[in-house]
């Protein structure tokens, strides 16, 4: 599991924590020869900084080179004992290094809470990971089984590792042709798209030739969350054959590692058999269930929110919460009344127990200011 702050290739500015870093260290140290000397002790191997910009340009240039190049965890430490007497450096540096990854954080934003799919959440870790041979991950479930609500982990990890995240589903294109315009969009690179003048498959091969050439070019990773792959109740494709047939040629492209390391891809409601010609050690399948999201897993939800809000809550009073979520989950739903799936009942009250949470803290710090603090960056 990567560290979101140590172990990625860009400073992640989509952190909170990591812009008050940076804000505390342009307002402490603003000696550019001073900060100059810190950054080259950093690492003998970084290029020069550009030192007659403001200085909080300079932080900034500072933070991603030494990011790039690993060195960033050593840096931290030292300015946690060179300005441990600065107001609020401490515990910045506390959040920074207790900082959690994307891929285990339960509320990924004031209206978007992903409760269990641990195993969703390891198989991320998986294709996450530069090492691993698998890039792919299969999604499958019956309705209303979360199979769709994964994608906001996925996209949330993306961004974590300064991805570019793409979502496709039959609301937001109709052609294939709309999804590589879509993709090339993305990569800002349009014009680059080839011609379609060949057979419909080798089209899609030199789609994803060039598509991993614009991302090689432009340094950029592309996760790409495709969704209803599979067909809809009443037997009826939810996606033109053509997309699920372009994205299975993407597939059928990671053997070879100059393409893989630039792509990741979680197909949604793909159909139980896959192309003959995929290789398994580049994919992995994960099964959703709605009836794996329990007490325990809201209890975990709620507690994370209260300690965000420094609300100090009994053990006892979350899980009594957790278990009433749950309880008015399970109960039939009157006749006449909106018939919302169970997970989405769950979602919508752990939202609304979030809200109350985030309105009593917010009346303590109107009699006692204070400031309220994110699991990894917040909601």
């Amino acid at each position: 599991m990567a560290h979101p702050f140590f172990q990625v290739p860009a400073y992640p500015w989509h952190r909170e924590e990591a812009r008050a870093f940076h804000k505390l260290l342009y307002q402490t140290l603003r000696g550019i020869p001073l900060i100059d000397r810190y950054y080259n002790a950093c690492s003998a191997e970084l290029v020069p900084l550009h030192l007659g910009q403001p200085v909080d340009f300079v932080w900034k240039e500072f933070l991603e080179n030494i990011t790039a190049k690993g060195v960033l965890q050593a840096f931290v430490e030292k300015v946690e004992v060179d300005f441990k007497k600065t107001p609020g450096m401490g515990e910045v540096i506390a959040r920074i290094q207790a900082a959690i990854p994307a891929v285990r954080k339960k509320v990924i934003s004031e209206d978007v809470v992903v409760l269990d799919q641990e195993e969703l959440r390891t198989q991320m870790e998986l294709i996450e990971s530069s090492t691993s041979l698998k890039k792919v991950l299969v999604v499958r479930g019956g309705s209303r089984s979360g199979k769709s609500h994964g994608r906001y982990v996925f996209d949330s990890v993306a961004q974590d590792m300064s991805a570019v995240s793409v979502y496709v589903c039959q609301d937001l294109v109709v052609t294939v042709d709309d999804v590589v315009n879509l993709l090339f969009s993305t990569l800002e690179s349009s014009n680059e798209m080839p011609a379609r003048h060949t057979s419909p498959e080798a089209w899609y091969r030199q789609v994803c030739f060039k598509l991993k050439e614009c991302a090689s070019k432009g340094k950029k990773q592309v996760w790409i969350a495709v969704d209803d792959l599979g067909p809809a109740l009443d037997g009826t494709a939810r996606l033109d054959e053509e997309i699920r047939n372009f994205f299975d040629q993407f597939v059928l492209q990671m053997p070879n590692h100059d393409f893989r390391k630039w792509f990741r891809l979680m197909f949604i409601h793909y159909p139980d058999s896959v192309p003959v010609r995929w290789k398994k050690e580049h994919w992995i399948a994960e099964r959703m269930d709605a009836s794996k999201v329990t007490a325990k897993e809201v209890k975990e939800a709620l507690k994370v929110c209260a300690d965000s809000y420094d609300l100090k809550m009994l053990d006892a009073d979350l899980e009594k919460r957790a278990q009433e979520i749950v309880a008015n989950a399970d109960k039939p739903v009157p006749p006449g009344e909106d018939q919302a799936d169970r997970l989405q009942r769950i979602h919508d009250a752990v939202i609304q127990a979030i809200n109350l949470m985030k309105a009593t803290a917010a009346s303590y710090a109107a009699a006692a200011p204070q400031t309220p603090r994110m699991e990894g960056g917040g909601i």
